[in-house]
């Protein structure tokens, strides 16, 4: 049996580290994949989450923690089984006191 590629994320620039931690809806139609992005000079950890639509992979969203300077948002992330939830963890905010943010889609 063969695995075929269906679908991919590559970063964009040096130490972006995408796809360092990557969660899967029930159906897998639904992707989140975790990346550093640079906004005003500072390096944030930010989750990407992906759809399928017609055999197309889609970047619909790419989520920045509230919690301002964090670049270790994403280090942990969860998918909910409908793919309309997920959860993104930060364990090296606040001197490694970390946090977690609940994140869902309506509509």
């Amino acid at each position: 049996q063969n695995w075929t590629r269906i679908g991919a994320l590559a970063g964009n620039k040096e130490n972006e580290e995408a796809g360092s931690h990557v969660s899967m809806s029930k159906t897998g139609s639904v992707v989140s994949c975790s990346k550093s992005t640079f906004l005003d000079g500072n390096v944030k950890g930010a989750v990407a989450v992906l759809e399928e639509n017609e055999a197309e992979w889609n970047v619909v969203d790419t989520i920045i923690s509230s919690h301002g300077n964090s670049s270790s948002f994403g280090a942990s992330v969860s998918l909910s089984q409908d793919g309309k939830t997920f959860l993104a963890g930060a364990p090296s905010y606040n001197s490694s006191a970390g946090f977690f943010e609940f994140f869902a889609r309506f509509g």
